[in-house]
């Protein structure tokens, strides 16, 4: 008997191996060379906020999303969109006029916005007719990348909206700015060095837009920059307490900094507001002064102020990842009346590519709607050809549409995914095939050899 197991023993890596090739050949796993991204991230979609404490409420809302997606190129899914529709109540003896804010996405990555019309794919209705907008950005203190919603207080966001010029403790618009700049006369290029100390009270802030080098040696911040006799000026602005400015100069003839220059500077300061500073290198030009001052202090506030070194770079891209941009308009409705706001944006799903086909997964976020008094009528529909999956339990599919009703609001987020096959599937990558076939084949191998051994014992151990 043992003897028979010998041979069984060593057919033991074949057998591994065969399991190998049956797992490869199954049907249900789809295998691809393809080494690209598992998926694309998209962006989430949300509906409209109600600025200020009004007492309107929202006896209706119908939420559409028409989901279309391209036949060839599943990179851009550029055709699908969500529609609110609300009917608005004033329940009060008062005619009343409010503001709204609705919030929207950038665009995601895998989309060239070159190549895209934004402003014409969003559009706002008041009683079907097309209404103008604003386009308002407002600061958030948590770093927003790519306007995803999914942890964005709208709530908190509105303590920094305001249509006017925001007043902080420490930043005011008229508070003074000290403007500083030093004039060469030389005529050769020659290399600066701005020393500046760090004010110890924190309550000091160095700025220049002159784009030097930057190094440090506590206390001091050390900026370089290359001169000559035509660009002889380096400018600096002094934010805060001006006595607290503490700076010294050097000047070199080799950029080794071995040779230095005995020349004194003409130096000239002005004053300026803190407003006419901030607005003086505005760099995005599709914000307004207002939401670009506020946006500034505010980021001075929460990540400049009280900071040791003192010398601060202030870029376009620091700021842009603190906005959230926003639609604003307004409406009235006269005592006891309604009206019907329609909202339209498209919406960008993330896209996951290592499936049997293109699968994509959105998210609508109901969070705004808490801004509201009341809220009681709520019907969801999703318009598509695809099959949509992991849905809520209160979905069901009527003519091709997947609807749901509800007589509240049903938590904070809508998560879905849709897709072309009802069950798609994962596919693996071959060299992860190949590497489970030499994995199981070589385990066969060692477990082979182990029962050959155990039976080789037994078999001695017998003749013993």
């Amino acid at each position: 008997m043992f003897k028979k197991l010998i041979p069984l023993a060593l057919l033991s890596p074949i057998l591994f191996a065969c399991s190998a090739l049956a797992l490869h050949c199954n049907p249900m796993v789809e295998t691809s060379a393809n080494s690209g991204p598992s998926f694309t991230e998209g962006e989430d979609g949300t509906g409209v906020v109600i600025y200020e404490n009004s007492p309107l409420e929202v006896s209706k809302e119908v939420l559409n999303f028409n989901l279309s997606f391209p036949e060839t190129d599943e990179w851009k899914a550029l055709d699908s969109n969500v529609n609110a529709k609300y009917t608005f109540n004033n329940p009060t003896d008062a005619e009343i006029t409010t503001k709204v804010l609705f919030p929207f996405s950038n665009y995601p990555l895998y989309l060239d916005p070159s190549s895209f019309d934004f402003d014409g794919r969003y559009f706002v209705k008041i009683n079907d007719e097309i209404v103008n907008k604003n386009t308002r950005y407002i600061y958030s203190k948590e770093y927003v990348y790519q306007y995803i919603f999914d942890n964005y207080d709208f709530k908190e966001a509105l303590k920094y909206y305001s249509d006017d010029f925001v007043s902080l403790d420490h930043f005011k618009p008229t508070d003074i700015v000290k403007k500083v700049t030093l004039t060469y006369s030389y005529d050769k290029t020659f290399y600066f060095d701005l020393a500046l100390k760090d004010d110890v009270s924190c309550q000091m802030l160095y700025f220049t837009f002159d784009n030097p080098q930057i190094s440090y040696s506590s206390p001091y911040t050390i900026l370089k920059k290359t001169l000559t006799a035509s660009s002889n000026q380096f400018t600096f602005y002094v934010v805060g307490d001006y006595s607290n400015a503490t700076y010294s100069q050097s000047i070199y003839s080799d950029y080794s900094e071995t040779t230095k220059l005995n020349i004194n500077p003409t130096i000239s300061e002005e004053d300026i507001s803190l407003k006419d500073f901030i607005l003086l290198n505005k760099n995005i030009p599709t914000m307004n002064d207002v939401d670009y001052y506020n946006a500034s202090v505010n980021y001075f506030n929460d990540y400049f102020l009280g900071k040791f070194r003192s010398y601060k770079s202030y870029t376009k891209e620091l700021l842009e990842e603190h906005l959230v941009a926003y639609y604003q308009y307004a409406f009235t409705i006269e005592p006891h009346g309604s009206l019907t706001n329609e909202v339209q944006a498209p919406i960008f799903p993330t896209i996951i590519h290592n499936m049997s086909c293109p699968v994509y997964d959105f998210s609508y976020l109901y969070q705004p709607a808490y801004s509201w008094a009341s809220f009681s009528d709520l019907t969801v529909n999703i318009n598509t050809s695809y099959y949509c999956m992991q849905l809520p339990n209160e979905f069901s599919k009527v003519d091709g549409t997947y609807t749901a009703h509800y007589d509240s609001l049903p938590g904070s987020t809508l998560s879905f995914r849709a897709s072309l096959d009802e069950n798609p599937y994962y596919k693996t990558n071959d060299t992860t095939v190949i590497f489970v076939i030499f994995f199981i084949f070589a385990l066969g191998f060692v477990l082979s050899i182990i029962a050959g051994i155990i039976v080789l014992f037994v078999i001695l151990f017998k003749k013993h």
